[in-house]
């Protein structure tokens, strides 16, 4: 079993050190599309038709070129064959499509009483059987995610009940990648005109992009009968279920329509991507734009327009004058204010001096009061009450002697 904790690793090749390796850095990207484990190679052949740079990697491709373990090897399962789908990705295109479809027989419900996978085992199986099935599919997990750290697209196929879909380590992977999952029925990819049965299979596609989605047909066929890839005997008593070869190998291969369809989709989700990132970096540059023309406008608004230049010598002159005048009307009014002050200074106060006079010395003389009219008649003095002159009378003109008045009893006790 694969330790999740250590990055996954197939003939000593891991994404880090692919990545980081000169021989393969060097490599021109000149492809439009790989299709690996790629059979009668539909999609590559496609692509070809249409003018796009293709290439196809297969271990049945070219007999005794290809399933060799040479410089040309198509074995995935040696470190050659390896090292040549590693080099087909690396010279793939940005945007470029990267298909797979592993071997699906080892992950096939059809010989799980070979393979031992089972939910308990979490489908690793039988160690010793089901070693290089496991370590291919490790392989195949390696090249998607550096077509991915390659900014390429990226496709893998097997059966819908292919337990490979459920194996943690490929799971995980792609989960990571956030892949897309469509499925499609190989019959509704057939010719139309083909009375006789069709094979009964259903294929699970899972890619990169929504695009994927474009393939997804159902069984157009109805209640006519399909083709089954297996068959079910009884000996003994005991009820065996076995592949049919002839219809499990016809069934591996896509149909021509069924690969143009795949090519057609990843390349209208390609141009779409294009569309949309041109129109991203349209929009940011606008907003760039538009953001910098908005400064400057606000620039423009807040400066104020420059004057003429006679304009600005006449409002300086005017500036200076009007300065001028205000200075003039201070220093008149400090030396007014100061002749006062010292005036005052000198001047003795007239209520001790009332013969000095300020007239004449730059002081106004103060208003005189009005002087009552002095009469000229003698002045009779106001005789003073009885009570306090008891020995005359309050009539001058009278002779008889004044009496004074009694003192009241009670403050004579001796009378």
């Amino acid at each position: 079993m694969t330790d999740a904790a250590e990055p996954l690793s197939y003939h000593g090749f891991t994404v880090e050190n692919i990545l980081a390796d000169p021989q393969f850095q060097t490599l021109d990207r000149d492809l439009d599309v790989i299709e690996i484990f790629a059979g009668v190679a539909s999609i590559h052949r496609a692509a070809e038709k249409a003018g796009f740079a293709s290439a196809a990697f297969d271990i049945l491709r070219v007999p005794g070129q290809s399933d060799c373990t040479g410089e040309e090897s198509e074995d995935f399962s040696c470190k050659q064959g390896f090292v040549n789908a590693i080099k087909l990705v690396m010279r793939l295109k940005q945007n470029g499509l990267c298909f797979l479809a592993p071997r699906c027989g080892p992950w096939m419900w059809l010989n799980v009483v070979k393979t031992k996978r089972k939910k308990a085992n979490k489908y690793f199986g039988d160690p010793s059987y089901c070693k290089e099935a496991n370590e291919m599919a490790i392989g195949a997990i390696i090249l998607m995610q550096v077509a991915e750290k390659r900014e390429a697209e990226i496709a893998l196929e097997n059966p819908v009940k292919s337990y490979i879909f459920h194996w943690p380590p490929f799971t995980e992977a792609m989960m990571e990648m956030n892949m897309h999952s469509a499925v499609t029925h190989r019959c509704a990819w057939e010719n139309k005109k083909k009375l006789k049965p069709k094979i009964w299979k259903k294929y699970r596609f899972i890619a990169s992009g929504d695009w994927i989605k474009a393939v997804v047909r159902p069984c157009p066929c109805g209640d006519r009968h399909h083709l089954r890839t297996s068959k079910t005997t009884v000996e003994n008593g005991v009820k065996k279920i076995t592949g049919i070869a002839s219809r499990l190998k016809e069934s591996a291969s896509y149909p021509a329509t069924l690969g143009r369809a795949i090519f057609q989709a990843w390349r209208k989700g390609k141009t779409q991507k294009l569309k949309a990132e041109k129109k991203n970096v349209k929009s940011a540059s606008s907003t760039k734009k538009a953001k910098k023309a908005c400064s400057a406008k606000k620039k423009l608004k807040h400066k104020k327009p420059k004057k003429s230049k006679a304009k600005r010598l006449a409002a300086v002159s005017s500036k200076m004058r009007s300065q001028k005048s205000k200075e003039t009307k201070l220093e008149k009014k400090a030396v007014e204010t100061k002749l006062e002050k010292k005036a005052v200074d000198k001047a003795a106060p007239s209520w001790l001096d009332p013969s000095f006079s300020l007239v004449g010395r730059g002081v106004k003389a103060p208003l005189r009061q009005k002087r009552e009219k002095v009469s000229k008649e003698p002045v009779v003095s106001q005789a003073s009450p009885c009570w306090l002159n008891p020995g005359t009378s309050s009539s001058s003109s009278s002779k008889e002697p004044v009496v004074s008045q009694a003192s009241p009893c009670w403050l004579n006790p001796g009378l």
